[in-house]
């Protein structure tokens, strides 16, 4: 599971540094129940900030916080919207 995670983390990394600097973005975790690590914002530091000490547990099906997702990034002020569901672990 470590090596796992650090696959997702470095995949994340990624995610964050190829997005345009213009782009808000935010940081969705889920455990037991989705969370928002990080709001919209265009600092990508406050973004890669928000992945330090993240671990894989809980329960929560990746349908659960793809739909929370969705209701959040409604939220945004860009036209451009993707979400990109990094996960490590089992199929929920």
């Amino acid at each position: 599971m470590q090596g796992m995670m650090k696959d997702v983390h470095e995949a994340a990394l990624n995610v964050v540094e190829q997005g345009a600097q213009e782009y808000e973005m935010f940081m969705m975790t889920f455990n037991n129940r989705p969370q928002i690590a990080s709001g919209f914002t265009t600092d990508r530091r406050q973004i890669t900030n928000s992945m330090f000490g993240l671990g894989s547990q809980g329960n929560t099906a990746l349908y659960d916080v793809v739909d929370a997702a969705l209701d959040y990034v409604k939220q945004g002020k860009n036209i451009v919207r993707t979400i990109k569901p990094l996960m490590a672990g089992g199929e929920s």
